[in-house]
């Protein structure tokens, strides 16, 4: 099946897809490194512009969206104007112009709880009105092999003309499941020292230190951050101790303490090794704390495709061989 992807980043999301056997044939987004990034990996050279500069876009079946995330976030100021919110409507105004198949669109957590949800009935309604039923859940990646807490909300769309109904994956990992991938396993094989210009060393600010940052070699690991300043500590780093309400402390020098570098926070989001991220080494934490992880996508895309060969839905629906 043929996908468009808004938004699309260094290609995590579309990297799933890709392994479920989807065909992306367009792709779009503002940031040259991460256009770099995806073109190098992905074989395809997204439109490096503003999507609100974009008149047209190609038919497909499926059209992927990943709409930039700061507006929403907890960890931002979650400005109601600030006008990264209602980039939605660009993805509303693809499906109108496309009116693929089927859609799917990630963001994170804090969108249900912005101005007490009303952001998402918003969104949700606009999917709806532009001819959709539409279903989303919030999905957290260590259900689906990713060795990270990663909490967001996917929303997918079905064409309202397809008698055919959609449900999200079950999950795969956790208590009754099979055991989560922890970060003795994501890391395994990688040297735990490394030269400095490697990871970013920068100072360990307030913000930081108002969380515990490590997490164990026998555990998942934390979210991975976009910014290089919030990076998880790697496990081999003594622990953190909790002092009081938004403080925490090292216990040991500050010398045996260190962030994840990029190669590591991508193992974590299940890039394979062979992708490789161009650009400064801020951008590179920025595009790999972004992105999708493939895994969950192509967890997500196989889902998609149960719903196109479901049995009810229409032979004619189904993309030319």
């Amino acid at each position: 099946m043929r996908a468009l992807s808004l938004f699309c980043g260094a290609g995590g999301m579309d990297l799933g897809f890709k392994q479920a056997g989807f065909q992306i044939t367009w792709a779009n987004d503002i940031n040259q490194y991460a256009v770099k990034t995806y073109e190098g990996n992905l074989g395809l050279k997204p439109l490096c512009k503003n999507i609100a500069s974009v008149r047209a876009f190609p038919p497909a079946e499926v059209v992927l969206g990943c709409n930039p995330c700061q507006g929403y976030s907890v960890a931002g100021k979650r400005d109601p104007k600030d006008p990264r919110n209602y980039l939605y409507r660009e993805v509303v105004r693809c499906l109108k112009q496309v009116q693929p198949q089927l859609f799917v669109v990630e963001n994170v957590k804090g969108l249900a709880t912005l101005y007490q949800g009303k952001f998402l009935r918003l969104i949700l309604k606009s999917f709806e009105k532009a001819g959709y039923n539409v279903y989303h859940e919030l999905l957290n990646a260590k259900h689906y092999g990713a060795p990270q807490d990663r909490e967001r909300i996917f929303i997918v769309g079905v064409r309202k003309d397809i008698p055919t109904k959609y449900a999200f994956p079950n999950r795969t990992h956790g208590p009754g499941f099979r055991p989560y991938v922890t970060l003795r396993e994501a890391l395994h094989g990688l040297r735990i020292s490394l030269p400095k210009e490697e990871y970013y060393d920068g100072p360990f600010r307030f913000y930081y230190m108002s969380r515990n940052r490590r997490r164990g070699w026998n555990e998942v690991s934390y979210c991975i951050q976009s910014h290089a300043e919030w990076i998880p500590l790697h496990p081999s780093s003594p622990r953190m101790v909790f002092k009081s309400k938004d403080h925490w402390a090292f216990t040991d020098r500050r010398s045996r303490y260190r962030r994840l570098s990029p190669r590591e926070c991508a193992r974590i989001q299940t890039f394979p090794d062979t992708f490789e991220f161009y650009g400064p080494l801020q951008s590179r934490y920025r595009q790999i704390g972004n992105a999708v992880p493939p895994r969950l996508a192509r967890v997500i895309a196989r889902s998609l495709l149960e719903v196109a060969t479901a049995k009810e839905f229409p032979e004619a629906a189904l993309p030319h061989s």
